[in-house]
């Protein structure tokens, strides 16, 4: 009997070493005088990145980070020394603003031009991928939802390339 509680322990400790849950972190960043409204925006597109890891099983943070514009995206080292904690990778969105416009039908307005988005393991430091989205945002329909389902499309690579990088391991 004790010989089998020993196996059965043994198989759970292996499968939960086996089970351990992928961390990623995320860090929006947006320029210094995008409009209220585009903020607004960055929020619901950070919410879906955290809706999206979350249904995949991953665990998800965000970052607390000061440096805005493309000089907080572009700059790895300031983004590493911004983290509170380690995680496996690193999520960075830039939400570049324009003097554009645009102003949906209930009244919300967007001045985002592109995203730029990377996905960094934190470990290696590797970059494994970066992106740049461009946005076209349609003034007749919901601005926040097209904001949310831009995070759920950059969630989804970023699922992607972890579950790929994972099995490659």
């Amino acid at each position: 009997m004790k010989k089998y509680r020993f196996v059965i322990l043994l198989l759970a400790l292996l499968i939960s070493v086996h089970a351990h849950a992928k961390t990623v972190g995320f860090c929006c960043v947006q320029d210094t005088d995008a409009l209220i409204e585009s903020k607004q925006l960055t929020a619901a597109l950070e919410a879906a990145l955290f809706d999206v890891c979350f249904d995949s099983g991953l665990i998800a943070t965000n970052i607390a980070y000061d440096v805005q514009g493309y000089e907080g995206y572009a700059n790895n080292f300031l983004l590493n020394k911004a983290l509170a904690s380690t995680v496996d990778y690193l999520t960075v969105v830039y939400c570049e603003s324009e003097s554009n416009k645009v102003a949906s039908s209930s009244g919300k307005l967007s001045d985002w031009n592109h995203i730029h988005c990377k996905l960094i393991d934190f470990t290696s430091e590797r970059k494994m991928f970066e992106k740049q989205i461009p946005v076209a945002l349609h003034q007749d329909k919901d601005i926040l939802m097209q904001a949310y389902t831009m995070g759920q499309r950059i969630g989804n690579m970023v699922i992607q390339e972890v579950l790929h990088n994972s099995n490659g391991r």
